[in-house]
Protein backbone atom coordinates (compact mmCIF):
# COMPACT_ATOMS: atom_id res chain seq x y z
CA UNK A 1 0.00 0.00 0.00
CA UNK A 2 1.54 3.33 -1.06
CA UNK A 3 2.43 6.28 1.88
CA UNK A 4 -0.72 7.58 -0.07
CA UNK A 5 -3.21 5.40 0.33
CA UNK A 6 -1.85 4.56 3.80
CA UNK A 7 -2.48 8.38 4.26
CA UNK A 8 -6.07 8.16 2.92
CA UNK A 9 -7.41 5.53 5.25
CA UNK A 10 -5.90 6.65 8.20
CA UNK A 11 -7.93 9.52 7.70
CA UNK A 12 -10.86 7.85 6.66
CA UNK A 13 -10.90 5.52 10.01
CA UNK A 14 -10.45 9.37 11.81
CA UNK A 15 -13.50 10.22 10.61
CA UNK A 16 -15.17 6.98 11.42
CA UNK A 17 -14.26 6.77 15.28
CA UNK A 18 -15.45 11.07 15.42
CA UNK A 19 -19.10 10.05 13.12
CA UNK A 20 -19.29 8.02 16.35
CA UNK A 21 -19.36 10.86 18.53
CA UNK A 22 -21.92 12.39 16.40
CA UNK A 23 -19.94 14.19 14.32
CA UNK A 24 -21.83 15.77 10.78
CA UNK A 25 -18.82 17.43 9.45
CA UNK A 26 -17.26 13.25 9.89
CA UNK A 27 -20.17 11.97 7.86
CA UNK A 28 -20.17 14.26 5.49
CA UNK A 29 -16.56 13.44 4.70
CA UNK A 30 -17.30 9.68 4.67
CA UNK A 31 -20.08 10.62 2.30
CA UNK A 32 -18.19 12.28 -0.29
CA UNK A 33 -14.86 9.68 -0.13
CA UNK A 34 -17.33 6.98 -0.67
CA UNK A 35 -20.67 7.92 -2.48
CA UNK A 36 -19.40 7.46 -5.94
CA UNK A 37 -18.39 3.73 -5.17
CA UNK A 38 -21.55 3.01 -3.43
CA UNK A 39 -23.22 4.50 -6.32
CA UNK A 40 -21.84 2.65 -9.07
CA UNK A 41 -22.70 -0.72 -7.26
CA UNK A 42 -26.06 0.34 -7.20
CA UNK A 43 -25.81 0.94 -10.84
CA UNK A 44 -24.69 -2.20 -11.68
CA UNK A 45 -28.08 -3.70 -10.18
CA UNK A 46 -30.63 -0.93 -9.94
CA UNK A 47 -31.79 0.30 -13.55
CA UNK A 48 -33.95 3.02 -12.65
CA UNK A 49 -32.32 5.91 -12.01
CA UNK A 50 -34.95 7.32 -9.05
CA UNK A 51 -34.84 4.00 -7.41
CA UNK A 52 -31.09 4.42 -7.43
CA UNK A 53 -31.32 7.80 -5.48
CA UNK A 54 -33.83 6.74 -3.11
CA UNK A 55 -31.28 3.72 -2.16
CA UNK A 56 -28.55 5.78 -1.81
CA UNK A 57 -30.08 7.45 0.95
CA UNK A 58 -31.23 4.45 2.51
CA UNK A 59 -27.89 3.38 2.50
CA UNK A 60 -26.33 6.53 4.24
CA UNK A 61 -29.75 6.57 6.46
CA UNK A 62 -28.55 3.38 7.58
CA UNK A 63 -24.68 4.29 7.46
CA UNK A 64 -25.51 6.93 9.98
CA UNK A 65 -27.31 4.68 12.45
CA UNK A 66 -25.43 1.75 12.46
CA UNK A 67 -21.80 2.88 12.13
CA UNK A 68 -21.61 1.58 16.04
CA UNK A 69 -22.02 -1.61 15.10
CA UNK A 70 -18.85 -1.71 12.75
CA UNK A 71 -15.77 -3.42 13.45
CA UNK A 72 -12.75 -1.17 13.00
CA UNK A 73 -10.65 -4.11 12.85
CA UNK A 74 -12.48 -5.04 9.42
CA UNK A 75 -12.82 -3.38 5.61
CA UNK A 76 -15.34 -0.45 5.71
CA UNK A 77 -15.25 -0.41 1.81
CA UNK A 78 -16.59 -4.15 2.43
CA UNK A 79 -18.60 -3.44 5.32
CA UNK A 80 -20.63 -0.10 3.34
CA UNK A 81 -21.19 -2.97 0.08
CA UNK A 82 -22.64 -5.39 2.79
CA UNK A 83 -25.31 -2.42 3.83
CA UNK A 84 -25.52 -1.42 0.01
CA UNK A 85 -26.37 -5.05 -0.95
CA UNK A 86 -29.16 -5.41 2.05
CA UNK A 87 -30.69 -2.29 0.89
CA UNK A 88 -30.84 -2.81 -2.60
CA UNK A 89 -32.51 -5.89 -1.39
CA UNK A 90 -35.17 -4.12 0.78
CA UNK A 91 -35.95 -1.89 -1.70
CA UNK A 92 -38.04 -4.96 -3.37
CA UNK A 93 -37.56 -3.39 -6.74
CA UNK A 94 -37.30 -5.73 -9.53
CA UNK A 95 -35.25 -3.42 -11.73
CA UNK A 96 -32.32 -4.98 -11.91
CA UNK A 97 -29.48 -4.81 -14.37
CA UNK A 98 -25.83 -5.71 -14.63
CA UNK A 99 -23.47 -4.11 -17.26
CA UNK A 100 -20.71 -6.46 -17.79
CA UNK A 101 -19.77 -9.66 -16.06
CA UNK A 102 -16.45 -11.17 -16.09
CA UNK A 103 -13.06 -11.75 -13.85
CA UNK A 104 -11.58 -8.90 -13.36
CA UNK A 105 -12.48 -5.46 -11.99
CA UNK A 106 -14.97 -3.26 -13.26
CA UNK A 107 -12.58 -0.87 -14.16
CA UNK A 108 -12.05 -3.26 -17.63
CA UNK A 109 -15.52 -2.85 -18.75
CA UNK A 110 -14.86 -1.15 -22.06
CA UNK A 111 -13.30 -4.31 -23.10
CA UNK A 112 -15.37 -5.73 -26.21
CA UNK A 113 -15.47 -9.27 -25.11
CA UNK A 114 -16.83 -10.29 -21.80
CA UNK A 115 -16.21 -13.38 -19.78
CA UNK A 116 -16.28 -14.56 -16.16
CA UNK A 117 -15.20 -17.26 -13.95
CA UNK A 118 -15.64 -19.57 -15.53
CA UNK A 119 -15.33 -18.16 -18.29
CA UNK A 120 -18.69 -18.88 -19.02
CA UNK A 121 -20.47 -16.14 -21.34
CA UNK A 122 -18.50 -14.44 -24.78
CA UNK A 123 -21.27 -12.52 -26.79
CA UNK A 124 -20.92 -9.56 -28.99
CA UNK A 125 -24.55 -8.57 -28.27
CA UNK A 126 -24.36 -6.75 -24.90
CA UNK A 127 -28.10 -6.21 -24.63
CA UNK A 128 -28.82 -9.54 -24.67
CA UNK A 129 -26.33 -10.68 -21.85
CA UNK A 130 -27.98 -8.08 -19.42
CA UNK A 131 -31.05 -9.59 -20.52
CA UNK A 132 -29.87 -13.35 -19.82
CA UNK A 133 -28.22 -11.84 -16.49
CA UNK A 134 -31.48 -10.20 -15.59
CA UNK A 135 -32.98 -12.97 -15.56
CA UNK A 136 -31.63 -14.06 -12.41
CA UNK A 137 -32.88 -13.98 -9.09
CA UNK A 138 -31.77 -11.11 -7.11
CA UNK A 139 -29.79 -13.02 -4.68
CA UNK A 140 -28.12 -14.31 -7.19
CA UNK A 141 -27.49 -11.14 -8.63
CA UNK A 142 -25.83 -10.29 -5.75
CA UNK A 143 -23.56 -12.80 -5.57
CA UNK A 144 -22.50 -12.27 -9.18
CA UNK A 145 -21.79 -8.31 -8.80
CA UNK A 146 -19.91 -8.83 -5.31
CA UNK A 147 -17.71 -11.86 -6.83
CA UNK A 148 -17.12 -10.70 -10.36
CA UNK A 149 -17.46 -6.82 -10.85
CA UNK A 150 -15.96 -6.11 -7.08
CA UNK A 151 -13.57 -9.47 -7.22
CA UNK A 152 -14.60 -10.22 -3.68
CA UNK A 153 -14.04 -14.10 -2.73
CA UNK A 154 -16.96 -16.22 -1.55
CA UNK A 155 -15.99 -15.91 2.26
CA UNK A 156 -16.03 -11.88 1.58
CA UNK A 157 -18.99 -12.00 -0.11
CA UNK A 158 -20.45 -14.49 2.96
CA UNK A 159 -18.88 -11.87 5.38
CA UNK A 160 -20.72 -8.76 3.35
CA UNK A 161 -24.35 -10.17 3.05
CA UNK A 162 -23.76 -12.00 6.68
CA UNK A 163 -24.89 -14.81 5.52
CA UNK A 164 -23.38 -18.75 5.51
CA UNK A 165 -20.46 -19.38 3.40
CA UNK A 166 -21.99 -22.49 2.16
CA UNK A 167 -25.12 -20.50 1.06
CA UNK A 168 -22.88 -18.10 -1.37
CA UNK A 169 -21.56 -21.49 -2.45
CA UNK A 170 -24.86 -22.56 -3.41
CA UNK A 171 -25.98 -19.23 -4.94
CA UNK A 172 -22.93 -18.70 -6.93
CA UNK A 173 -23.23 -22.54 -8.35
CA UNK A 174 -27.00 -22.39 -8.89
CA UNK A 175 -26.31 -18.79 -11.02
CA UNK A 176 -23.49 -20.27 -13.34
CA UNK A 177 -25.71 -23.31 -13.50
CA UNK A 178 -28.51 -21.16 -14.56
CA UNK A 179 -26.35 -19.23 -17.15
CA UNK A 180 -24.85 -22.06 -18.62
CA UNK A 181 -28.64 -23.58 -19.29
CA UNK A 182 -29.98 -20.46 -20.88
CA UNK A 183 -26.46 -20.19 -23.23
CA UNK A 184 -27.40 -23.75 -24.05
CA UNK A 185 -30.94 -23.06 -25.33
CA UNK A 186 -29.81 -19.86 -27.11
CA UNK A 187 -27.48 -21.87 -28.87
CA UNK A 188 -29.82 -24.06 -29.73
CA UNK A 189 -32.34 -21.91 -30.80
CA UNK A 190 -29.91 -20.09 -32.86
CA UNK A 191 -28.47 -22.94 -34.98
CA UNK A 192 -24.93 -21.27 -34.62
CA UNK A 193 -25.87 -18.36 -36.64
CA UNK A 194 -22.57 -15.98 -36.54
CA UNK A 195 -24.58 -12.87 -36.21
CA UNK A 196 -25.69 -14.41 -32.81
CA UNK A 197 -23.88 -16.40 -30.69
CA UNK A 198 -22.90 -17.50 -27.61
CA UNK A 199 -19.82 -20.07 -26.72
CA UNK A 200 -19.74 -21.70 -24.11
CA UNK A 201 -16.02 -22.67 -21.72
CA UNK A 202 -16.12 -25.55 -19.27
CA UNK A 203 -13.49 -25.85 -16.89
Amino acid sequence: MSDQSKEKDYELYKHIKEMRDGSIESFDFIYNETSSDVYRLISMIVYNNMDREDIMNEVYVQLWSSINNYNLDKPFRAWLHGITVRQISNFKRKNWRIFRIFEKQCSMLSREDMSYEPNIIHSELESEIMELINSLSDKLKAVIVLRYCYDYSLQEIADILEIPLGTVKSRHHLALKQLKRRIDLINNVDGGRKNKKWILKGN
